[in-house]
């Protein structure tokens, strides 16, 4: 009985005592005090072992005692008083939110402190905090589980986090369809993807076609750069806003003398255009079926045709145009950050790494005149990737928004690319008798100079 006084009697001194010097040691000493309490093998002096497990000493119950001192240790070692442990937890069981976090205000009181978990992740959290929980993409709702850890104990609880989703903007049209030669193109074209097996392009009016075709018949320059080396997409960017993503394919020619140009006796234009698209399709083995593959990759579901002919030359530029989204904020770099918000068609899903996105590439390239001598064109090299901002499915389409900060340090263009996956799984060929399934689509391509 003597020893276990003493050892009683030097807890309570212990405790009494307090002091920050202690606090480090609180759950040390409670646990090894359990310990011993636990091992003794003495029934003192007028005691008895009671039914259930506790060593009981004239009727007290030493072990419950001995733990509500080590308890009490515990909570002085976190700073809270004795009997002082009457905690309230309140926390936001209902969130609205709109952004890549999920703000969840908790306030606790009666205790000083306390640890947050949730999906993996740990929050220090005093008195009334606002604690930011990632938000991963996909559903329009998602439940949060959370423990929340306190000197006086555990709680659990569970928020549900339901994203503030913008209005769907319509979708952009246009009136009518081309006519004349642009007709004839947007009609043979569909012919042959017909044929091929992949599905039927619409028309979009875009400017840079026809400024391209003028351009290489106005400076003798035919090629998809310009006099400076840039490339095409730079002036789709400049002319048409670079909302979605385009690819340029030309076509060419001329009527020449002894080497110089002269006027065209017989030209036939619907002969010029319906055979460079066929050749473009057909006969591409030079350019590694880099043409076939523009007109008639399943990504692209749309088409403007630029055409120029001055009696001795004609130029033809198609740009094939992969058109999946319904713009709020069309794609746009302000040197500071890229930015872009819209609808995404339910067929083109984001990408799931650690949260649901649309993936977006950028390139650089520095430009140079010696580009013009090339027969196909760059976006240059990739130097960064970012999947970044949320995607969130909404009634068969996806809502996303990028918002990311990046520095374009270089002189050069700056191209961004959005990507897509295409869930449709439609098998194509991109060179004759080579099968292949459509998994990614481009979204856009925007190209900023600095």
């Amino acid at each position: 009985m003597r020893r276990l006084v003493l050892i009683l009697l030097l807890a309570l001194a212990l405790y009494l005592m307090g002091g920050s010097w202690l606090y480090g040691y609180a759950h040390l000493f409670a646990a090894r005090l359990l310990d011993l309490v636990k091992h003794l093998k003495l029934v003192p002096e007028g005691g008895l072992y009671n039914s259930t497990p506790g060593l009981v000493t004239h009727g007290l119950n030493v072990t419950s005692l001995v733990r509500r001192w080590a308890e009490d240790l515990r909570r002085a070692a976190a700073g809270v008083s004795p009997g002082a442990c009457r905690a309230e937890v309140n926390y936001s069981r209902y969130v609205s939110f709109a952004g890549s976090e999920v703000p969840v205000r908790v306030e606790l009181r009666g205790v000083p402190r306390g640890v947050l978990r949730v999906g993996g992740r740990v929050y220090e959290v005093a008195g009334n905090a606002t604690v930011y929980l990632p938000y991963l993409g996909g559903a329009p709702a998602v439940n949060y589980t959370f423990v929340l850890e306190t000197p006086c104990g555990s709680y659990s609880g569970v928020v549900t986090a339901r994203y503030l989703l913008p209005p769907t903007p319509p979708e952009e049209t246009y009136n009518g369809t081309p006519s004349g030669l642009r007709r004839l193109a947007l009609e043979y074209l569909n012919q042959i993807r017909e044929r091929e097996g992949v599905p039927p392009v619409r028309w979009i009016p875009l400017k840079t076609p026809q400024y391209r075709a003028e351009y290489m018949l106005k400076t003798g320059i035919y090629s998809h750069y310009d006099a400076e080396g840039r490339h095409p997409i730079y002036y789709y960017t400049k002319l048409d806003g670079g909302k979605y993503a385009a690819e340029e394919n030309g076509a060419m020619a001329r009527c020449l003398l002894n080497g110089k140009p002269v006027r065209c006796g017989n030209f036939n234009m619907t002969d010029f255009i319906v055979g460079s698209i066929r050749s473009m399709v057909y006969n591409d083995s030079h350019a590694n079926w880099g043409h076939r593959r523009s007109l008639l990759d399943p990504c692209n579901n749309y088409v403007s045709v630029g055409i120029v002919y001055n009696g001795s030359e004609a130029h033809m530029t198609i740009y094939m145009v992969s058109k999946w989204v319904r713009w709020i904020k069309p794609p746009a770099y302000n040197g500071t950050y890229f930015i872009a918000e819209g609808y995404v068609e339910g067929a083109m899903a984001p990408f799931n790494y650690t949260r649901w996105c649309y993936p977006v590439a950028v390139f650089y390239d520095v430009p140079t005149s010696a580009y013009v001598r090339r027969s196909f064109y760059t976006l240059g090299n990739q130097t960064g990737w970012f999947c970044e901002g949320v995607a969130v499915e909404n009634g068969g389409m996806w809502y996303f928004r990028v918002e990311v900060p990046f520095n374009a340090t270089k002189h050069g263009l700056y191209t961004f690319v959005i990507v897509a996956r295409d869930t449709r799984g439609i098998t194509w060929e991109p060179k004759p008798g080579a099968k292949a399934t459509s998994q990614y689509c481009q979204l856009a391509t925007y190209t900023a100079e600095r």
